[in-house]
């Protein structure tokens, strides 16, 4: 009996351990006894342990591709049935979670390729684990993927779902991210279906999406304690496919969706995904689920996540410019809503996304007349813009003519929707434009659209039929899907989400076109909109007045396509202008840094600009401090910008005096010279101060190999790439620059004092900076110029301005800067050769010409063919900010037309064809110039402005022979030197008519008075 007993208790004994073992299975083990680790890190300080720190103020963030991973190690075994991931903006659009219990062998436990960010819900079979891995496979925003933190699930957590009161055996087929499982209704009519989430969750509404077996009638509503219940969402004719049933942000526990009108018989549910309390419903969001549902281009595309590309209409000088799309819909003025046309023709309402083809020209290629062509198989719809007017007196004017290609008439119904939408789209800042009143109305020769209380559009004659409607009894574009048209002309609404139409019936015979224009007054002054004249009669006008700014100088190329690519830029550095500030965008960049414009003016003034040139650093001039300090940024009303970065970029002392330089050297204007020189002399002591703070004794003492940041400028922000204060080479190049550019300055006005003591300056940080270079490479033992001291870091980028326009090749460490850009081309190549999504910065057109100068022409090339099919879209022949391999993607694109870009591009192409070298006074002619430049009429060069006086020269590729012929009286130049366009020597070379035996492999130098050459292979 006493053996039973213990027996007994034994048992009982080992029971109770099992059961103490099982439960502390279940728990989950606390934070402090996790480890993770992940794939490559963007920097040091987003390393993969701040994801799980519980510190919402860090983050772990990947470098900037698309597959990356996070493997978490929880020390122990427990029952996980889920995780919940904080992320940051630049979030996973399809990742899958693995998990295991040895590392060894693992299970898929969930997958989404649908993720919007935010704070993500994730719900799994529960199971045992131990170790979690986090795939990532494709990046939503072109940046990487950063977490700021991550929280795991026990069993408590493990959702229960009701139908009609009885329990559902499989919730997680609802919520585990697979379209493989599903949930189906009993019941064939009519169900509900609550979900239990066992914890009261913040969320900001559901995403539910459909199996083919779907109700047409949704009611969502919400829970904290199963009994009371707050309704958040209805849909009464619904789709199928999914809801997007998002709320305002509130706590809840039970989600009830009671199921109504099926398409077929029952209710199949693929999978419940919660939105998290950022995510709750807005105005733009309720646009954005209606545009999901409707088909592609009836609303804007962007309303989709997808990129859209635009350009400007506009007149020099003018501080307002309208936005142009690539689809034909404006944007009036910043911030304004949009007008989008669309077509009915034989009963379907089209949209671009409808025609055979989308085309984007400019008038003779590149004078800033844009225009949009839909193409049908029987018409076309070509929509030109254009502005006219004087500075701040402009208007912009669109055509949308209907062209009937065919051999029958066509009746078309033609409408011109306001949306409350801008075509800056959310991720430039953009998004919605509150319309709180809106008004449409026909007079006697024209129609209006009235936006809160401003006339916004005038359309050249009344329209057939006018109306507008709230959101709530259904947005324009619905009604016109469904062959209504609201009554309305004139509504108010607080919400700010009215909309409103007019229409025009056109009836076109064969082979004819009709059109409607409309106006748009860019300052409130609808008294300067003129259809008196045709739009073709302002159409010339502007044609001519843009030949005249941009036709200055003659630069002509056997490549059309480049050769009008470089023009266009500089009409769009003018549009881009406010006032003769010169800004790089029109909308998100609205102020002015130094750095662009002094680069910008450099791109002007070598196609003969010299007036706006001079006109901005004039304006910038006044503006420098008492100590010499440039402001790095300023407002476009003159003002010092006080935000982030004004009082940590160093760059600017040497930018504003290389910019007031590069107007000298072409105008060789003494009198603006004289004015400016004590400001010149100012900032060359602010760059003096500045590096004397890093001779001090003690700087950077808490860094390892210090003596790398010795005697150079001072940690700033200036290039763009950091956002923290780094010693960036980029800062002791320009530099260098203003102190060779202020020597210059002292010279040309004799003050011998200035020449000594500015000397002795550069040679001195020429010194500190070539020494810096090779202990940071030593450091970090790596075989390139890195773009920083503190890192180490790959930016050939930033290192290309130290051969143009720096002009500092002699003191950078020959053996570095080729590996430097030998590992830079073949970094693009294996960018656009692997298969994988990239983003990039078309700034890399500055390496074209650093390519060039390294005798690396080929390189050069190839590097200027793939930026060059960058250009979005390619018919307006500019660049935004930031390229995205995956076209369409909706990301942050900086601005467009980008003009700092644009700037680079041109003094790159024009570089490669005639280049100054001020430090051995000689011009460099085709050093880098593809061949094709050289074909059918060659390349003319006529009165273009060097640093040397105008250059007019014309040099031809044909049958194996270079011609060139030069008629010009340089000034103060040693000699020209020519390359030759093929890679081996010429057979035979004449100079002015007599023949040369003596020239290098790659190069002959020429006399200056030499006229003609002619080289043969």
């Amino acid at each position: 009996m006493k053996i039973q007993q213990y027996h007994k208790v034994l048992l009982i004994m080992c029971l109770q351990c099992f059961v103490l073992n099982i439960n502390a299975q279940q728990e989950i083990p606390p934070k402090k006894e996790w480890t993770i680790t992940s794939s490559k890190i963007q920097e040091d300080r987003f390393l993969a342990k701040y994801a799980i720190d519980d510190n919402l103020e860090t983050r772990w963030s990947s470098a900037w591709n698309d597959d990356h991973w996070l493997e978490i190690d929880t020390g122990s075994a427990f029952e996980c049935s889920g995780m919940r991931i904080y992320w940051q903006t630049a979030h996973a659009k399809v990742f899958t979670l693995y998990t295991s219990l040895d590392k060894k062998t693992w299970d898929k436990v969930y997958h989404t390729s649908n993720c919007e960010g935010g704070v993500q819900d994730i719900f799994i079979r529960s199971q045992q684990t131990r170790f979690l891995k986090i795939e990532m496979h494709t990046r939503a925003t072109g940046w990487g993927y950063s977490i700021l933190d991550i929280d795991l699930k026990g069993t408590n957590e493990m959702p229960v779902a009701k139908e009609n009161g009885k329990d559902v055996k499989n919730t997680i087929s609802l919520l585990d991210g697979d379209e493989n499982t599903a949930w189906t209704s009993k019941k064939k009519k009519e169900t509900e279906l609550v979900l239990d989430l066992k914890n009261q969750t913040e969320i900001g509404g559901i995403y539910l999406n459909w199996g083919d077996n779907y109700g047409q009638t949704i009611d969502y509503l919400t829970s904290i304690d199963g009994k009371e219940w707050q309704e958040a969402v209805s849909i009464t004719e619904s789709l199928g496919q999914f809801e997007i049933l998002k709320h305002d942000r509130r706590f809840v526990r039970f989600i009830k969706l009671i199921i109504k009108e099926p398409n077929k018989c029952k209710f199949t549910i693929k999978d419940i995904t919660l939105y998290g309390p950022n995510k709750q419903v807005s105005k733009l969001n309720k646009y954005e689920i209606l545009a999901q549902k409707m088909p592609l281009g009836l609303y804007p595309p962007q309303l989709r996540n997808m990129q859209v590309y635009w350009t400007l209409l506009g007149i020099p000088n003018d501080t307002e410019e309208s936005l142009f799309d690539e689809y034909g819909n404006v944007e009036p003025v910043i911030s304004a809503p949009m007008l989008a046309p669309l077509l009915k023709v034989d009963g379907k309402l089209l949209s671009a996304f409808d025609a055979i083809d989308i085309k984007q020209e400019l008038v003779d290629g590149y004078l800033p007349i844009p225009t949009v062509i839909w193409v049908f198989k029987d018409f076309d719809l070509i929509i030109e813009g254009l502005a006219y007017g004087q500075p701040n007196r402009a208007v912009s004017q669109v055509s949308y003519k209907i062209r009937n290609k065919s051999s029958k008439s066509i009746d078309a119904d033609l409408f011109f929707v306001i949306h409350p939408l801008e075509i800056n789209p959310k991720w430039q800042h953009g998004g919605i434009s509150n319309i709180s009143k809106l008004n449409v109305v026909n007079n006697s020769t024209t129609a209006e659209i009235n936006v809160n209380n401003k006339t916004l559009y005038v359309f050249n004659k009344p329209a057939d039929k006018l109306g507008v409607t709230t959101f709530n009894d259904g947005p324009i574009v619905q009604q016109l899907y469904k062959n209504k048209f609201p009554e309305s002309q004139t509504l108010e609404s607080n919400e700010g989400l009215l909309s409103g139409a007019l229409k025009y019936s056109i009836f076109i015979k064969e082979n004819q076109s009709s059109s409607v224009s409309v106006a748009i007054p860019l300052h409130n002054n609808k008294e300067d909109i003129n259809f008196s004249n045709p739009f073709q009669k302002n159409k010339d006008t502007q044609v001519k007045n843009w030949k005249e700014k941009l036709d200055k100088v003659g630069f002509s190329l056997g490549n059309k396509e480049v050769e009008q690519t470089l023009k266009a830029q500089v009409g769009y550095i003018l549009l881009n202008q406010d006032g003769i500030v010169i800004q790089p965008g029109s909308r998100n960049y609205n102020r002015t840094w130094i750095r662009d414009g002094a680069m910008t003016c450099s791109a002007l003034l070598r196609m003969g600009l010299f007036d706006e040139s001079k006109a901005y650093l004039e304006w910038y001039a006044k503006r420098v401090k008492d100590n010499g300090h440039v402001p790095p940024i300023l407002m476009n009303t003159g003002e010092h910008f006080g935000g982030f970065g004004s009082d940590i970029e160093w760059d600017a002392q040497g930018q504003f005096i290389y910019g007031m330089m590069e107007y000298y050297r072409f105008t060789k204007d003494r009198d603006f010279l004289n004015r400016y020189f004590p400001t010149i002399k100012k900032a060359m002591v602010y760059m003096t101060e500045l590096r004397e703070q890093t001779l001090k004794d003690g700087y950077m003492k808490e860094k390892e190999g210090n003596e790398r940041f010795r005697g150079i400028i001072p940690g700033s922000i200036s290039h763009e790439g950091y956002d923290i204060p780094t010693h960036s080479y980029w800062d002791d190049f320009w530099a260098l620059r203003g102190w060779v550019d202020g020597v210059y300055a002292a010279k040309e006005l004799n003050k011998s004092d200035i020449v000594v003591w500015g000397e002795k300056e550069r040679q001195k940080l020429a010194n500190s900076l070539k020494e810096s270079m090779n202990l940071t490479s030593k450091y970090f033992d790596i075989d390139y110029i890195p773009g920083s001291a503190d890192l180490g870091d790959f930016d050939p980028t930033s290192i290309a301005i130290g051969l143009f326009p720096c002009e500092a090749l002699s003191i950078v460490p020959e053996d570095l800067i080729k590996k430097t850009f030998q590992s830079y081309v073949d970094t693009v190549k294996e960018r656009i050769s692997n298969g994988k999504t990239y983003a990039y910065t078309p700034y890399e057109n500055r390496n074209i010409l650093a390519l060039a100068k390294l005798g690396m022409r080929k390189e050069a090339q190839q590097i200027h063919d793939i930026i060059f099919k960058d250009r979005r879209p390619s018919g307006w022949k500019h660049w935004v900010e930031l390229v995205h391999s995956r076209e369409r993607l909706g990301s942050y694109i900086g601005d467009m037309p980008h003009t700092w870009v644009g700037s680079g591009y041109m003094n790159s192409v024009r570089g490669l064809v005639i280049m100054e070298n001020d430090v051995e006074r000689r011009l460099e002619l085709l050093n880098g110039a593809p061949l094709n430049w050289l074909e059918n009429d060659g390349i003319a060069l006529t009165n273009l402005p060097t640093h040397f006086g105008n250059a007019n020269i014309k040099m031809v590729f044909n049958n194996r022979q270079l011609t060139v012929n030069i008629n010009a009286k340089f000034n103060d130049l040693k000699d020209i030197r020519l390359y030759w366009p093929l890679d081996v020597k010429p057979k035979s070379v004449f100079v002015d008519g007599v023949k040369v035996d003596v020239f290098q492999e790659d190069s002959i130098i020429l006399p200056i008075k030499t006229r003609n050459v002619v080289a043969s292979w």
